[in-house]
């Protein structure tokens, strides 16, 4: 403990020397000469001993590491090798936090990769920026595949926590839709305003207007989408007008750029056909889970769209999930999702408040990481009934974690509980530019884009509607089978010239979806 407080006696005078100066001095050197032989030396140490450590040990050389690594990041040190002490930093940060000694061992299998490594696998459009929120200041990596800079953007104050917790509060709460728009835009302009210049515009120009944008949150930007930070003076507008970011750049995440450079391998494609669950609640039964009616008709869009299998009442169960996951290029499920605070890895999606003999119908975020999950791409679309009836808190995105390292390269998921009739369009549209060929994250710009200029005159283009889902994972195009029924129907329809023949298909597919509709299934 005694040693903690030394490293951070060092780190605040440091931090003061390098607050007046952007460039570290050559007086840091004497200091930087003892503290930078450690650090290699602690990381080594802890990457071979972690698990005979007790979990009182864990936590104290985890701290003395993390201010050794800022005193590290504050060295005239080159950007490789700052980069190595981060990736090595939150590898270990991630043993702890997995604690499961197996899931420990899953994040340890990944290859340690070098800045070099990172700007050689980028796309070329595409430019990355990887957050680390240390205990003092908060440091971001930009890099494409000409440039790599490192820059501090300020300190790491209680004040800046409290700016995002108030942030996302404006972002997520629908108690204050009462207030109307009038009331809302101007705090939200202030404060989407300040975070902007605090965490993009010392980056503004290195950023090319041609490039979208990798982010690596960390800390607490893990819970900030960076596309409603706006770029340019609002003055006073209506929330469909603002300049938020995402009107400029098509934006994805990644909770690493190991991992993000470990699925960049080539995949084998799947059928391009989707598995499509909405959950099924009987109110007053089980677990207190309110219905969400508008997931059928998300589902039910979906099925007329695209091929594949879509689950609904009885059928829509954790079991069917189970034994379907490795069929399959999307796993789409329209859910509640349940969040367990004290223990991240308890947290859940639930398919039903009932359970079931073989399965209680609530999939763990420890049970996914030990799936056989082959998909390309999840899409959680957990969502509530309506405006001012919104779970606490957020389950999905730690569940989008567990879903990366059971082998999913992306998944699509909310920051904070939506809406249920805004997430199927914003879903129908998502899903419609990926069947077009686009990549991910531009078919989530356009989805959000259209939904904002459909609803520019209304409330609803608040970003508490369409702001929550984020892209995470690799960005490529994937293949997504549409149904062609309704070619064949024109085309038998020319060969029964008298009509009769028309009529009799059409009967047979209205009794076709009324049966499956009676047994909660829609089938290719």
């Amino acid at each position: 403990m005694f040693r903690i407080l030394i490293l951070s006696l060092f780190c605040c005078c440091a931090l003061k020397l390098s607050w007046a100066q952007p460039v570290p001095t050559a007086s840091l050197a004497t200091v930087d000469s003892f503290s930078l032989l450690q650090i290699d030396r602690l990381f080594e140490h802890l990457e071979e001993n972690w698990s005979s450590l007790s979990a009182e040990k864990q936590e104290s050389l985890l701290q003395e590491a993390a201010l050794y690594l800022e005193r590290g990041l504050l060295s005239p040190q080159s950007h490789a090798q700052k980069y190595s002490w981060i990736q090595q930093y939150k590898r270990i940060r991630d043993r702890a936090m997995f604690k499961q000694q197996a899931l420990a061992q899953l994040s340890d299998s990944l290859r340690q990769y070098s800045l070099a490594d990172l700007q050689a696998n980028l796309p070329a459009n595409t430019a990355c920026l990887e957050y680390f929120w240390g205990n003092f200041m908060v440091y971001v990596f930009y890099v494409d595949q000409e440039t790599a800079q490192f820059l501090r953007l300020g300190l790491a104050s209680d004040q800046l926590e409290e700016e995002l917790a108030q942030f996302r509060q404006q972002l997520s709460a629908p108690k204050q839709l009462e207030l109307g728009e009038p009331e809302l835009v101007g705090p939200f302009v202030q404060q989407s305003s300040a975070l902007y210049e605090r965490l993009l515009a010392p980056l503004s120009s290195l950023l090319p207007s041609n490039k979208k944008l990798l982010i690596i949150p960390d800390g607490p930007l893990l819970q900030l989408p960076f596309e409603v930070l706006l770029n340019r003076p609002a003055g006073k507008k209506r929330f469909g007008d603002l300049p938020y970011l995402i009107k400029d750049k098509a934006i994805f995440y990644h909770y690493s750029s190991s991992l993000f450079l470990e699925q960049q391998k080539d995949r084998p494609k799947k059928g391009g056909q989707m598995l499509a669950i909405a959950g099924s609640y009987t109110e007053g039964q089980g677990r207190k889970l309110e219905s969400l009616p508008k997931t059928r008709l998300e589902i039910g869009r979906l099925a007329r769209q695209f091929e594949g299998r879509f689950l609904l009442d009885s059928l829509a169960s954790e079991a069917n999930f189970k034994a379907n996951i490795k069929r399959y290029a999307v796993i789409h499920l329209a859910m509640h999702g349940i969040q367990d605070k004290a223990e991240p890895l308890r947290s859940g999606l639930a398919f039903s408040n009932l359970p079931q003999k073989e399965e209680d119908n609530l999939l763990m975020a420890n049970e996914i990481m030990n799936l056989p999950i082959s998909a390309d791409l999840v899409v959680l679309s957990a969502c509530e009934t309506a405006v001012g009836r919104f779970q606490e808190g957020n389950a999905t995105a730690s569940l989008a974690r567990a879903f990366m390292y059971a082998g999913t390269p992306a998944a699509l998921v909310s920051l904070w509980q939506v809406n249920d009739e805004s997430t199927a369009i914003l879903m129908e549209d998502y899903y419609r530019q990926i069947a077009a060929g686009a990549d991910k994250s531009s078919a989530l710009q356009r989805a959000k884009l259209k939904y904002l200029s459909a609803n520019k005159n209304s409330i609803a283009a608040h970003p508490i509607f369409w702001a929550a889902f984020v892209q995470i994972g690799i960005d490529q195009p994937l293949y997504l089978a549409e149904k062609t029924m309704g070619n064949a129907l024109l085309f038998l329809a020319s060969i029964f010239a008298g009509g009769i023949g028309l009529i009799l298909i059409l009967s047979v597919i209205f009794r076709w979806r009324r049966d499956a509709d009676a047994e909660g299934v829609y089938r290719k």
